[in-house]
């Protein structure tokens, strides 16, 4: 149950595979605790999304509806919401093909110190087929990287700088920094796939709070 839980934000394959052996690897390392509580939020998010805003007393009319037509299977159904706790499948979705390409369309801003700016990495993630698509791929997996690794600094240190400028906020002087295109394009790609999720941990902490 807790390896094959179903996750609200994770749908196309190539997501299901690394959160599957992300899972038996916590599984191998003897983490338990956080299998069950990862597992637990998810329960909670498919049960407050399928429910909405309704009470207990609605669900509780609901499922007396349901029964009086006869309809047993669906009034159990409805009432611990089995539906929404599948198992994850392979094939059990198919890739719409939106993802870091949705997030691409999007870029915009001025160049940092790699001299790129958003329409030229727009143009070079998005206009040249299969050479994009590569492009887009690669961006992924090193977006993936970040997110799930302690990251040596070395390896990023070209990326993460910026080019400092001035602003004349009178009577003083504000600085800042523009960073590099490709550093706000995987910020995206990565809050496209971790929001949902950081959503839902945070309406689940707060409904407890």
């Amino acid at each position: 149950m807790v390896i094959l839980q179903k996750v609200p934000h994770v749908r196309r394959n190539r997501d299901i595979k690394p959160l599957l052996t992300r899972r038996l690897d916590q599984w191998d390392s003897g983490l338990y605790e956080s299998l069950v509580t990862e597992c637990h939020k998810a329960m909670e998010s498919f049960l407050s999304d399928r429910r909405g805003s309704s009470t207990r007393e609605q669900r509780a009319r609901r499922f007396q509806h349901l029964m009086l037509q006869g309809e047993v299977r669906r009034a159990v159904r409805f009432i611990t919401a089995r539906e929404q706790f599948g198992v994850l499948l392979p094939t059990a979705h198919t890739d719409d093909g939106k993802g870091n390409d949705a997030v691409a369309g999007k870029l915009s801003g001025a160049c940092g110190l790699g001299g790129t700016d958003g329409p030229t990495l727009k143009n070079w993630l998005l206009r040249y087929r299969r050479a994009s698509t590569q492009l887009r791929a690669a961006f992924g997996l090193f977006a993936q990287w970040q997110a799930n690794n302690l990251v040596p600094w070395a390896a990023i240190r070209a990326l993460n700088a910026n080019r400092g400028m001035a602003l004349d906020k009178f009577p003083g002087v504000r600085p800042i920094g523009i960073g590099n295109i490709e550093r706000r394009y995987i910020a995206k790609c990565v809050l496209a796939v971790a929001g949902p999720a950081a959503a839902a941990a945070f309406r689940w902490f707060e409904s407890r709070h």
